[in-house]
């Protein structure tokens, strides 16, 4: 088979903006927060919007995401982002989902600090990383009453919150289900 020369330049031309793509360094254009008050040992998340080559988001050897939090004290905490997909049930009795075509990468922590959280964020891929300004969040004081901390250990292995209450896991045990399990936890659990 014999390829003149102006296939074959059209054939590179075709082929330059894939290589030119992975040849791209993320960019991080943002970094959207749920919210900007926390409370303590509540969840902060924030969305990223940014622009990064990748052909499987939940591959971290192809990108990966990471924030550092540091906390009013100093201390720093590094978490990695993860990418979610948004869903809705489309249909009550079946429990079909339908995207949103909401997808983004995030990032959660839970601060155990009252005070000026500071956060920066990274995303890496093969032709680099990219960082965003630092940003910051306030956590406060939990005046619910209702988040009790992590669940901890003592020298007798039974189980605590960080506020000294005793924590009993009870579980339900759902070991068959049907063909769904949002009808299923519908239907036995709510």
């Amino acid at each position: 088979m014999k390829i003149s020369c102006p296939t074959l330049c059209m054939l590179a031309l075709s082929a330059l903006p894939s290589i030119l793509a992975t040849a791209q360094v993320p960019v991080i254009h943002g970094v959207i927060p749920i919210a900007n008050s926390v409370e303590l040992n509540g969840k902060f998340e924030a969305l990223l919007d940014m622009t990064a080559v990748y052909t499987n988001p939940y591959d971290y050897d192809e990108i990966r995401v990471n924030a550092v939090f540091a906390a009013p004290n100093g201390a720093e905490t590094t978490v990695e982002g993860f990418y979610m997909e948004d869903y809705q049930i489309a249909n009550q009795n079946t429990g079909s989902l339908s995207p949103l075509g909401v997808n983004s990468f995030r990032i959660r922590f839970s601060p155990r600090q009252t005070g000026v959280w500071t956060y920066t964020v990274s995303c890496t891929n093969s032709s680099g990383t990219g960082t965003f300004s630092a940003q910051t969040f306030q956590c406060v004081s939990s005046g619910s009453g209702l988040n009790k901390g992590f669940v901890q250990s003592d020298q007798s292995n039974y189980l605590h919150f960080e506020n000294g209450e005793q924590y009993i896991p009870v579980g339900e045990n759902i070991a068959w289900q049907n063909i769904n399990p949002y009808v299923d936890y519908k239907t036995w659990v709510a």
